[in-house]
């Protein structure tokens, strides 16, 4: 790895350490973060690094999972799009990563039919029988992958922490990254919903609505994987 390359990597871990590790173990709560630490996850997310397609992966979830939890709605969108991009290259050979991936990517971008639809179609009865391979990585993708469709589409989070416990033990960080994404979008989808809102704030009256009565409202909040967990499996 060139020398310059190799510095740029080193730069931008140490930028994201410390906020990874402010974060770790804490409730979330929006607009905590400072503006320049917004700024400095969006850089670090976006900086053009000749990194493995893992480790992009990565980095790119931990910046994610960050903004996530401070309600950075505009800044989640446009990483989306570069998340989207590296599902492939830090997925090779393993197609139910790949659609973990590419299902964060499409849900954080506001493309929740896509989403819906790549999930039903990838672990549906009719997936294709070349991605029933029995190693103990791809049962793991493949458990991931349930438990973002469960998140994702049924708003069922339960089998989170079982699944996030086995990354673990595999070493996997990328998997945990994935998991707590996909709970903190589920947890942040669910906290802004202004009916779940007004229900908490007045449990006693009951709440007539109309479907043309609120907005969809784009969400935040997570659990946040260990720092130095190893990227790659």
């Amino acid at each position: 790895m060139p020398k310059n390359n190799a510095n740029s990597r080193t730069n931008r871990d140490r930028l994201l350490e410390p906020l990874a590790l402010e974060r770790l173990d804490r409730q979330t709560s929006f607009e905590t973060l400072a503006e320049d630490q917004v700024e400095t996850l969006v850089a670090i997310a976006l900086a053009e690094i000749a990194d493995d397609p893992q480790d992009r992966a990565f980095v790119l979830l931990e910046c994610l999972n960050l903004l996530i939890r401070d309600g950075q709605f505009a800044r989640m969108k446009l990483l989306a799009d570069r998340l989207a991009s590296v599902a492939a290259p830090a997925s090779e050979g393993r197609p139910y990563l790949r659609m973990s991936i590419s299902a964060i990517a499409s849900s954080l971008a506001g493309h929740s039919d896509r989403t819906v639809s790549d999930l039903h179609r990838g672990l549906g009865p009719h997936a294709r029988g070349d991605q029933r391979h029995h190693s103990a990585h791809t049962r793991l993708d493949l458990a991931v992958a349930a438990v973002i469709r469960a998140a994702l589409v049924d708003g069922e989070v339960s089998f989170a922490d079982r699944t996030r416990d086995i990354a673990i033990r595999l070493s996997d960080g990328l998997s945990v990254s994935l998991l707590d994404s996909a709970v903190a979008w589920h947890q942040a989808r669910t906290a802004a919903d202004p009916l779940t809102n007004l229900r908490t704030a007045d449990s006693t009256s009951p709440i007539r609505t109309s479907p043309n009565t609120y907005a969809d409202v784009a969400s935040k909040s997570c659990s946040r994987p260990r720092w130095l967990l190893c990227a790659r499996a």
